[in-house]
């Protein structure tokens, strides 16, 4: 809510900002008269807010002698539960009660704004601030020494007259004020922040940054899947098995099972053959061309 006073008690109605994002005329309800109100998204006063506040500033801040009288509030609110409906109604009944000429006058006059008056706080007005100021400098003497009478003093009699005492002390002088030391910093707790108008696009910028980086803190890590390289052994040149999955007249595989009826070996070498890619006359064995090469030569 903004609201503007003078110096003369004068006042115009106030100004109502919420933090919706549209307006609904419940917002206003049983509001003093005159009220106006908008809404925006964070009810923080920007530009465009402001320049109605300008102009409903405008509207009332004449130079005449109207005023606008606020009216009674006479609801009763037992048994309901207060939310955002019912703000205007009862901001309705205490700008009645302190929002006059007599009190906006009397703040301006008390705090020596206006009529100016720079003489209008005494030097006691500061003693409670004075004892709680933060003292950085050592050796600060703050005991005070009491003399003790001694045991064979004699002591006045009780019908003696009082004489009053003529000696001025200061409050420091009779008791110290107790010096505050500087407090160790704490890591716990929030990090301490600083106000700033978060409209403005540096602060735009590092909230958006912040948030980003709070995002990407919180988001799961995806857990690799492990994969383990299976070692395959290689054959060796020398392998038989490898020798002997084809045929060498062919260049076919060899069946899985073989048996006399599909394949035959030489009787040199002892390397399988297909049955079929063999001629075999009337010979009872079977040598390879490599073979018979090798025993020709």
């Amino acid at each position: 809510m903004t609201i503007a006073v003078s110096a003369a008690g004068d006042t115009i109605p106030p100004f109502y900002l919420y933090p919706r994002k549209k307006m609904q005329s419940t917002y206003l309800y049983n509001a003093t008269s005159n009220v106006v109100g908008f809404a925006n998204g964070s009810g923080w006063m920007t530009s465009n807010d402001f320049i109605e506040f300008m102009k409903h500033f405008v509207k009332f801040a004449h130079a005449s002698k109207e005023h606008m009288l606020c009216n009674a509030w006479t609801k009763n609110h037992i048994g309901l539960s207060l939310d955002i409906t019912h703000v205007a109604e009862i901001v309705a009944i205490s700008i009645q009660n302190s929002v006059n000429s007599r009190n906006i006058a009397s703040g301006f006059q008390r705090t020596g704004i206006f009529p100016f008056n720079p003489e209008i706080f005494a030097e006691e007005d500061f003693l409670a601030a004075k004892g709680v100021n933060e003292v950085t400098l050592e050796g600060i003497e703050t005991a005070v020494s009491y003399e003790q009478p001694a045991a064979d003093e004699e002591v006045s009699s009780v019908g003696s007259s009082a004489v009053a005492s003529t000696s001025h002390s200061t409050l420091d002088e009779v008791s110290p004020f107790r010096r505050v030391t500087p407090k160790k910093k704490s890591n716990r707790g929030r990090k301490p922040m600083q106000s700033a108008i978060i409209t403005l696009p540096e602060h735009r910028k590092a909230a958006e940054d912040a948030a980003a980086k709070r995002r990407k803190s919180n988001t799961p890590l995806t857990k690799k899947r492990r994969t383990e390289k299976v070692k395959r052994s290689k054959p060796s040149s020398s392998s038989s098995e490898e020798d002997h999955d084809f045929c060498l007249n062919c260049t076919k595989l060899m069946p899985h099972k073989m048996t006399k009826n599909n394949s035959i070996k030489c009787n040199t070498c002892e390397r399988a053959f297909h049955l079929q890619c063999v001629d075999m006359g009337n010979r009872s064995y079977f040598t390879c061309r490599n073979c018979d090469s090798d025993l020709d030569s």
